[in-house]
């Protein structure tokens, strides 16, 4: 269910913000080990906690088996995004694990060959994703998408496609900065 139990490793705490919203509303909560939770508990007001469903949310998440959903339509988004990432000029890399995948803006494809900062090419795509109705998280050249973990399929393949066409208009914009460049 969560990026530590795909790589085996036993956390006192864990992070839900992004579980819970995709990182687009201001949410979070924390799972804490036992250990961690009895020394809350033993100095904290019982009566806090009182009200809180955790466990529905945990129960439900299980229910409809949304780490198996995950998986399930992971795998089409990183196949749609690396169809389009691959034959792009201006894509060095593409990376990520779930539903959590990062594009790396560089130019010849080259991990060393950085475009100018002042073109912000990860501007521009986030800008032509906009356009389109998509949500990207920019980080300099590098852009993150992160969907919600219910995500449909048919969701994925409008998410691909914005991709695909956000990509071209920004192969655009850089060939034309390009070409004023020189």
């Amino acid at each position: 269910m969560f990026g530590s139990d795909l790589y085996n490793i036993k956390p006192d705490l864990v992070s839900l913000a992004k579980a819970l919203s995709s990182a687009y509303a201001p949410i979070g909560a924390i799972i804490v080990s036992r250990e961690i939770a009895d020394v809350i508990h033993s100095h904290i007001n019982k009566l806090v906690l009182k009200n809180v469903d955790i466990l529905s949310s945990c129960l439900l998440a299980q229910e409809r088996d949304i780490p198996g959903h995950v998986a399930h339509v992971s795998q089409r988004f990183h196949e749609g995004i690396k169809a389009f990432a691959t034959g792009s000029p201006i894509v060095g890399k593409t990376r990520g694990v779930g539903l959590l995948i990062a594009t790396e803006f560089t130019d010849n494809k080259s991990p060393y060959e950085l475009f100018p900062f002042e073109w912000g090419v990860g501007e521009i795509f986030e800008a032509e994703c906009k356009k389109r109705g998509m949500i990207v998280k920019v980080l300099g050249d590098l852009i993150v998408m992160s969907p919600p973990l219910i995500i449909s399929h048919e969701e994925i393949d409008k998410l691909v496609v914005i991709y695909g066409e956000a990509l071209k208009a920004t192969e655009e914009k850089v060939a034309e900065l390009k070409s004023k460049k020189n």
